[in-house]
């Protein structure tokens, strides 16, 4: 029933789809009953007025039949694109609001499969499936009510044989609903494993893995052929005894009446009549167990989206967020005890604190925590002890988008999304001008290399980056981060791809240009940390073991030989 909220908005055009499909219930039971009149009463009777009334109403009920067709139609098709739209859109909002952690331990194509064929079977199970329970319940009431009338004992004889129709259809349902459930799975796995061999293309090519890729998807699709085998034969043999049923059942009705016929106790009319009444129920009667397989095969959709929709929200807002409207950006660690996974910490009980117009660099072994640091401060995750201070406010207190709109951050890996230069650089400010653009370009060196491109700033950078090198995306990455304006500014790693020249230059603009903003560097190379105003060294135990101001770059190599001098 949760799913049953985005539908209520819509009551209004709900009704009119059940008012229409009422309609389309009533007129189709009229036919057997007009049939029968023009048989007993025009043909045997030869009363051509008797007829000509009939023949009048049977057309004036078809042509107005039309419309309500075509507005039930019409109706259908505005309630299952406008619910799967608030569908689509609230359940995305929710994956959105999802915490990393809960993104990272799932492939992007479980997220698209769950986006895609698992929120259309719960549109249909709203919008189509529910609807016709409902239908299908006053269709067989009706019939039972007419059937009774013309012939009660039939009709009981048909009733008497409905649990054979369920047994049936349970049988077979409950061995299909495995195997959809399997055929989903393998699917998904097919399809975040194409959409990883695309997007390494590179990797693959250059470790020679093409044709364990090749054969990898082979297997995968042998799986899923083999699943859609055992899907066939098994419909099949619901089909086709279902068909031996029906045969049987049509065949016993078919003879039952024929011999009341001969008997006297039916007219031919009512024959024809009760024949079609009976067999439109026998046909809805299958149509439980139709509905039935439906219901439970789309339920498997309904269970995986309801995994996602009922996943935890680890950074939530607060109820009463502070708003950061005029931010100093002074940061401030306190007793911060974090980890990835419970009883694991990586980092314990960090302290720090970093002023404006301060340049700190995070320096360490790999694994230590630096870059946890910075998804802390992010707010990607909540420490599990202690605090973190921006402007003396603890951040769980700061409204996310505020606290996010004053941070700005690249990171090693450089992420670029589908588009142009101009549209990577100002992904965290759309309103930004051509010359602001340009402007963060010169501060991050990329200006230069950008106008070399092909069409500039309107060069397309394909898909995540892939048309440009490490040291232009990261480049690229810093101009996006600087564009923003932040009042605190993150480079995780962001200078590992360019020389040390290029890395001075950067890091020179940087300071120059925002010369009262909070700088957060993670880097090994003693050239930047020399010119930090702070250092904080990391040990493996996830604690800062050192912290100095103007940190003598060579005594830290000689102190921390894990790290890599670079220059």
């Amino acid at each position: 029933m949760r799913f049953a909220r985005y539908i209520y908005p819509y009551w209004d055009k709900q009704l009119i789809l059940y008012f229409c499909m009422v309609f389309s219930v009533i007129f189709g039971l009229m036919h057997p009953y007009l049939t029968r009149l023009i048989i007993d009463y025009a043909f045997i009777g030869q009363d051509l007025h008797i007829f000509n009334m009939i023949v009048l109403a049977g057309v004036a009920v078809y042509l107005f039949s039309i419309p309500i067709e075509l507005i039930q139609k019409l109706m259908g098709f505005f309630l299952k694109t406008r619910v799967s739209y608030v569908v689509r859109a609230g359940f995305y909002r929710h994956l959105q609001s999802l915490s990393l952690r809960f993104a990272q331990s799932r492939s992007t194509g479980e997220h698209l499969y769950r986006l895609g064929p698992d929120l259309e079977g719960v549109v249909g199970l709203i919008v189509d499936t529910l609807p016709s329970v409902i239908i299908l319940a006053f269709r067989i009431a009706l019939l039972l009510g007419i059937c009774f009338w013309l012939s009660w004992p039939l009709t009981l004889a048909v009733l008497a044989i409905t649990p054979v129709l369920y047994l049936h259809t349970h049988f077979f349902t409950k061995r299909l609903y495995h195997i959809k459930k399997d055929k989903t799975e393998k699917s998904q796995e097919i399809s975040g494993n194409l959409q990883e061999a695309l997007a390494q293309t590179k990797l693959i090519k250059l470790f020679g893995k093409e044709r364990h890729e090749y054969n990898r998807y082979l297997r995968d699709s042998i799986d899923l052929i083999r699943l859609n085998i055992a899907n066939a034969r098994i419909s099949l043999l619901q089909n086709e005894s279902g068909r031996f049923i029906n045969a049987v059942l049509v065949g016993g009705i078919a003879y039952i009446l024929g011999y009341q016929v001969i008997k006297g106790y039916l007219t031919i009319g009512e024959l024809t009549a009760l024949t079609m009444y009976l067999f439109q129920l026998l046909s809805a009667l299958r149509g439980i167990g139709g509905l039935y397989n439906s219901v439970v095969l789309k339920f498997i959709a309904m269970d995986r989206v309801v995994q996602t929709l009922d996943a935890e929200v680890e950074v939530k807002e607060d109820p009463k967020p502070v708003r950061l409207r005029y931010p100093i950006g002074k940061v401030s660690f306190k007793d911060v005890i974090f980890g990835y996974k419970e009883g694991n910490p990586v980092l314990r009980g960090v302290n720090f604190d970093v002023r404006a117009g301060e340049t700190i660099v995070l320096s360490g072994v790999s694994g230590t925590g630096k870059t946890t640091i910075t998804n802390l401060l992010c707010r990607l995750y909540d420490p599990w002890e202690g605090s973190i201070l921006i402007d003396g406010h603890d951040i769980r207190k700061i409204k996310l988008r505020d606290l996010r709109k004053i941070i700005g951050v690249a990171s090693n890996d450089s992420a670029m999304m589908m588009g142009t230069v101009g549209d990577n650089i100002r992904f965290g400010n759309p309103d930004a001008t051509a010359q602001e653009v340009s402007e963060a370009a010169r501060i991050a060196e990329a200006h230069d290399f950008v106008m070399n491109l092909e069409n500039g700033y309107d060069t397309e950078v394909g898909e995540i980056g892939n048309r440009l090198s490490q040291g232009q995306r990261q480049r690229i990455a810093i101009a996006r981060a600087l564009l923003r304006k932040p009042v605190i500014l993150v480079l995780d790693e962001a200078l590992s791809s360019l020389n040390p020249e290029m890395e001075q230059r950067i890091a020179d603009n940087i300071v120059k240009s925002t010369p009262d903003r909070i700088t957060i560097i993670v880097t090994h190379r003693p050239s930047i940390i020399s010119k930090a105003d702070h250092t904080l060294v990391l040990n493996n135990n996830g604690r800062v073991t050192e912290q100095r101001a103007h940190y003598d770059a060579e005594r830290l190599l000689q102190r921390q030989p894990g790290i890599a001098a670079f220059g």
